[in-house]
């Protein structure tokens, strides 16, 4: 954990986190992965018992376990999700330094996704 506890190194790194959150609906219907449509039920403590294949690289634990460890990324998501819902003053330029770069990565997965899925 680094300063104010915000997870910092260890396990993937966060433009891997970042795909997982582009990839959410896939984890959940072709991976089986309820906790990406928000059904933790199913979640074990850090969830190693989830790890394999995913998204085209081996994790040692669930994906979606390592995205929600990630606070600054998870911040990043329910800001969007509330700018969606009604307008954020100074959003996402206004934040903390780190805010529009984790942003900006969350934006640019998402435009790879849908290259992707163009392509195929």
């Amino acid at each position: 954990m680094g300063a104010r506890g915000f997870w910092v190194g260890h396990g993937p790194y966060l433009s891997e986190r970042v795909r997982v959150a582009a990839w959410l609906d896939v984890l959940a219907e072709a991976h089986g992965l309820k906790c990406a449509s928000g059904d933790s039920s199913a979640c074990e403590g850090r969830c190693e018992h989830r790890a394999g294949f995913y998204l085209g690289r081996p994790w040692e634990r669930c994906p979606v376990a390592e995205l929600n460890d990630d606070e600054r990324l998870r911040y990043v998501l329910t800001l969007e999700h509330h700018s969606r819902l009604s307008p954020l003053s100074g959003w996402p330029d206004e934040y903390a330094a780190w805010v529009p770069g984790v942003w900006s990565a969350l934006v640019q997965a998402r435009s790879k996704r849908k290259a992707h899925t163009v392509k195929g």
